[in-house]
């Protein structure tokens, strides 16, 4: 009864919404009833299911006033003033307690592309809405703590950074990064080392004070958290897991979906219903959330798992004495954004799991799926990357037979290509791009061209509308001979179709261009690409209600200095019944095509049926 209390209680904690949990909530109580017969069961659920509703905390805008410094990263700290968080950035003497007067505040944004890390959804998800950039002199208080002294003693070794605190660099990431806390696996030495000397709840009692100590002077994590609870539920029940999972919820209401709780959580599970094959259950298990949760693999700590942690371990001791940092262990690995096949066949082998069986078969197939299964979606897909101010778009033909790219646009505050294009090149498992169009000779299209060059193989480089597009589908660049005004006019338009669905792609290209074309060609267009980011100098009425599109996308980044979309533009669609989708209000746009039906999905969740 426990395991399906927790199982209960995690599912309305992933639900969040109240309408969402009261529902579930009767429907889970008529089961439970029906199982066990029991009134009282279920009226302790519904307590349970009720008070879950009183652990998300509610938002508190920013206000001017002092905050307190209770998380350091590696660019930004968070402070809190009271019920209210916010991520204060430019504080680069900040120490852990320290008091700071700040005044302003916008809400946090950030680019956000499918599959990709978003700052800001994550910022969210822990109930922090708000930014700040802060300044040194604002601080009113600096902290005498015994937390502060050690960090402000320790700041200068990236080590001890790492493991203590957690802060590191993203952008160079490594294999010691991604491994287990080591503190925790001392303390598991630390446990059979007192066994031999001391009594049992003695060493639970002496493992839990340090433990405590541990996270007073640095970070409570989720995992040290977790330790503590299980050591003390143990005094009570000797299998800690469920109601140790349960409290955690209720502690850290917003990790019921992180891989930091997922993952023991499963395993968990696995140790319960699955007997005979738990090993190669926890396997799969560990193999399948690497890729769901960070779209890649790492072969050699999945494999060597046990050796690396030992070796963490003493690096984590040594890191108090001597400068290791020139250990940046690089992980080799494999990047894929698990699919139908691979969901399908983790849940086929899960079901014979727990049913006592395994098929050799259908593992080797699931194992092998982020090698094979790329090349079996019969979907066209069309991909609109959110780089800001600036365009990018990845066209990829069913069974990945061709890769076009229109456009790789560079920022002058940021590396497009490293940043954004390539990983998201590297999650989908293109390897090279076929054609790439580069509509003209302006930095937020043509920019990342040379670079993009170097990273990746590219067949054909597309930069003048008379050259042909090499792919085994309707595509075509318009217009090639006409009269240009300006750079923006020579942009290449490209106008693609597959199955029944019909994409136009303007480049920069002004109303002059739009008249041209619409004097040429009678244009059935499905979905346009806005000219120059949705400017008036483009999309005028009359060409906008000539070729009568049902779906408008604007590449265009939050806050640029043209203002762009223009107002008109926007309420010439609008008035057209025109459905328009923005890259700085919903992220990427991705358009999935199968015979007659085309579906849309952008990186902010909204999906829709074109």
């Amino acid at each position: 009864m426990k395991y399906i209390f927790c199982l209960g209680i995690w599912i309305c904690f992933v639900l969040k919404d109240i309408y969402l949990i009261l529902c579930f909530s009767i429907i889970f109580s008529i089961y439970l009833y029906i199982r066990f017969k029991k009134k009282f069961i279920v009226l302790l659920w519904f307590l349970c299911s009720f008070l879950t509703l009183f652990f998300f905390p509610s938002y508190h805008p920013a206000e001017k006033g002092t905050y307190e410094i209770i998380e350091i990263k590696n660019k930004y700290c968070i402070a809190r003033n009271e019920d209210t968080k916010v991520v204060v950035y430019g504080l680069d003497q900040a120490n852990f307690g320290d008091k700071y007067q700040l005044d302003e505040f916008e809400n946090i944004y950030s680019l956000k592309n499918i599959h990709q890390f978003n700052f800001e959804s994550y910022m969210n998800k822990n109930n922090i809405y708000e930014c700040t950039n802060g300044k040194e002199n604002q601080c009113i208080k600096k902290s005498d703590s015994i937390k502060s002294y050690i960090f402000q003693k320790l700041k200068e070794k990236p080590l001890c950074l790492l493991y203590l605190y957690g802060i590191y660099d993203p952008d160079s990431i490594n294999l010691l990064a991604r491994l287990s806390l080591p503190f925790l696996v001392c303390m598991h030495i630390l446990e059979k080392i007192l066994n031999t000397i001391i009594s049992e709840n003695k060493t639970k009692f002496v493992c839990i004070l340090i433990s405590i100590l541990y996270g007073y002077l640095f970070t409570f994590k989720i995992a040290l958290v977790r330790y503590i609870l299980n050591q003390i539920v143990k005094y009570i029940d000797s299998e800690s897991f469920c109601i140790t999972s349960t409290l955690l919820l209720f502690l850290f209401p917003y990790s019921s979906c992180d891989f930091s709780y997922i993952l023991p959580f499963g395993l968990g599970w696995i140790q319960k219903y699955i007997k005979k094959q738990n090993k190669l259950a926890s396997f799969i298990f560990i193999y399948s959330l690497q890729f769901i949760y960070f779209h890649e693999i790492n072969l050699l700590a999945l494999f060597f798992f046990s050796f690396f942690k030992n070796i963490n371990v003493i690096l984590f001791l040594s890191s108090f004495f001597i400068d290791i940092s020139f250990l940046n262990i690089q992980m080799p690995v494999f990047h894929y954004v698990p699919n139908l096949i691979f969901y399908s066949l983790m849940i086929l082998l899960f079901y014979y799991l727990i049913h006592n069986q395994i098929k050799y078969s259908i593992l080797i197939l699931f194992l092998c799926s982020p090698v094979y299964s790329s090349y079996l979606n019969p979907f066209f897909h069309v991909y609109t990357l959110d780089i800001g101010q600036g365009d990018c778009t990845l066209i990829v033909e069913p069974y990945k037979k061709s890769v076009v790219m229109i456009d790789c646009g560079q920022n002058l505050y940021r590396n497009n290509v490293e940043k954004i294009i390539l990983p998201v090149l590297e999650d989908l498992q293109i390897h090279t791009i076929d054609t790439l169009i580069v509509t003209h000779e302006d930095i937020d299209h043509s920019g990342g061209k040379e670079e993009l060059s170097e990273k990746i193989k590219i067949n054909q480089i597309v930069e003048d509308s008379n050259e042909e597009i090499k792919v085994n589908y309707t595509f075509y660049s318009l217009l090639p001979e006409r009269n240009i005004k300006d750079e923006n006019d020579s942009s290449i338009v490209s106008y693609f179709q597959y199955d029944t669905c019909s994409f136009l792609w303007m480049g920069d290209a002004s109303i002059s261009i739009e008249n041209q074309l619409l004097q040429r060609y009678d244009l059935d267009v499905d979905v346009l690409k806005l000219g120059h980011h949705g400017s008036r100098t483009s999309s005028s009425f009359h060409f906008l209600e000539k070729i009568d599109p049902t779906l408008g996308i604007i590449s265009v980044g939050k806050d640029n200095k043209y203002n762009h979309p223009s107002s008109k533009v926007i309420s010439n669609a609008h008035l057209l019944g025109i459905d328009l989708l923005m890259t700085k209000e919903e992220g990427m746009i991705h358009i999935f095509t199968l015979k007659k039906f085309t579906f849309f999905v952008t990186a902010t969740g909204l999906f829709g049926m074109i």
